[in-house]
């Protein structure tokens, strides 16, 4: 809930208290560690989310927070392997694709960053979103422009 409130010291708090009953909560552990990315923490972030994942190596949530912070810390091929698990455990959702596209860019894959942009488009119509941001810059081939300023979650 705090977390929610974006009271990301409250909530790591309250995450926290719950690891002490049980270190092995993986939803516990997944949380804190977004709230901790939330914080600017991020090589925290990884630790408890490293955990998590090792508690429920089928947490798609845990992977996608993790490449969220390996992101922020300008680990791309990391980032990339994480988005892309997520992928593959599934469910597949508009925001998997896209997340892994923004690293696609990032790492100079403009071709199959487009594709992933694609898929995001085709799993939910979000392209008034997405297009306002991305689409008009892929099509009209202005790659190094294509970037993010921040990603979403």
């Amino acid at each position: 809930m705090r977390a929610a409130l974006e009271d990301f010291y409250g909530a790591v708090t309250d995450f926290s208290v719950a690891l002490d009953i049980d270190s092995t909560f993986a939803e516990a552990l997944n949380h804190r560690g977004q709230a901790k990315s939330d914080l600017g923490d991020d090589e925290s972030a990884i630790v408890d989310l490293d955990k998590a994942i090792r508690f429920n190596p089928r947490y798609t949530e845990a992977y996608t927070n993790r490449g969220f912070a390996k992101y922020n810390l300008e680990d791309f091929q990391e980032a990339y392997f994480d988005f892309s698990k997520a992928i593959e455990l599934g469910p597949v959702d508009s925001d998997k694709y896209f997340n892994r596209g923004v690293i696609k860019a990032e790492l100079g894959e403009f071709v199959s960053a487009i594709d992933d942009y694609t898929k995001a488009i085709e799993r939910i119509n979000r392209c008034g979103i997405i297009q306002s941001s991305w689409c008009g810059l892929l099509s009209n081939d202005k790659f190094d422009k294509a970037l993010p300023t921040t990603m979403w979650r």
